[in-house]
């Protein structure tokens, strides 16, 4: 069967698949080509495929959706990484889940900034008008 991934900007992935596992809301499942047709959301996770030549291959996936219609698969996610191993793809996780809490820690900040500059005028504005 044909498996695609996808995420708003680009196709992340378009090969050929003996079967794919996700994890989805109502936990992990599989299809294989001669599978149902199945939709599926997906959450943050490992999403794996095994190709024509039996190698398993891991993608890190943002939330989204799996659907299966006749020979194809197609994923749409909001982020997606083809990491390879099981190692690998660990590794990417860690650092995506690094780097996003870096942004976090940013965003906080910034904002802890704003607010502290707002409290600032604010007690100005007040002191000006008081006089």
């Amino acid at each position: 069967m044909r498996l695609v991934v996808l995420t708003p900007t680009e196709t992340v992935l378009a090969t050929s698949a003996r079967s794919v596992t996700a994890e989805g809301l109502e936990g992990g499942f599989g299809v294989r080509p001669r599978h149902i047709g199945y939709v599926a959301a997906l959450l943050p996770g490992l999403l794996s495929f095994v190709d024509d030549e039996g190698t398993e291959t891991f993608v890190a996936t943002g939330d989204g959706v799996l659907v299966k219609v006749g020979d194809e698969v197609r994923v749409a996610c909001a982020a997606a990484v083809v990491c390879g191993s099981l190692g690998a793809a660990r590794e990417t996780l860690h650092a995506r889940l690094r780097s996003r809490d870096d942004r976090e820690l940013r965003a906080r900040r910034a904002l802890d900034r704003l607010e502290a500059e707002l409290v600032r005028r604010t007690v100005e504005l007040e002191a000006g008008h008081g006089r």
